[in-house]
This record gives structure tokens, C-alpha cells and sequence, in this order.
């Protein structure tokens, strides 16, 4: 199952975004990171989200450095 995610996640950018989009909110981390007790889920999970952060970090590397570049400079609403 995780190989079938992870495909799909390096495949298309639309599969990354929803990814961390519905599953990286604070109850889930918590939930899934710190409540879990089963360490191959952990481990599972870490793996997916970091081939969805990745395939993100690729397509919107640009948009990522406007946002520092703003921030850096002190604009109030950064890009």
C-alpha cells in the first residue's frame, strides 16, 4: 500500500498536495506520530508524507522563496 501511495504521490502533484493537504493537520500528527503505538504505521506514514513533501517542494520551490524573500524584508503579508 505504501509503494502504491508513494507512486501515485511521484506521479502526480495533485496526489502530494491532497496528501498533506488532509493529513497534516495537528490532530492527525498528534494522533498518528505520538499517540500510535504501532511503529511500522509511524513509519509508514513519515515515508508517504516526505515522498508528498518532496513532490511539493519541487513544484513550488519558487513560490516557497518568494515567501522568504518577503518575510526577510519584513512585508507585512508575505507571498
Amino acid at each position: 500500500m505504501c509503494r502504491y501511495l508513494k507512486s501515485h504521490i511521484n506521479e502526480d502533484v495533485t496526489c502530494a498536495r491532497w496528501f498533506i493537504k488532509e493529513f497534516t493537520s495537528f490532530e492527525m500528527l498528534r494522533e498518528i506520530l505520538m499517540d500510535n503505538s504501532n511503529k511500522v504505521m509511524r513509519l509508514v506514514f513519515v515515508e508517504i508524507c516526505q515522498a508528498a513533501m518532496c513532490k511539493l517542494y519541487r513544484e513550488e520551490e519558487d513560490r516557497l522563496n518568494q515567501y522568504w524573500q518577503d518575510y526577510m524584508q519584513k512585508v507585512e503579508n508575505p507571498r
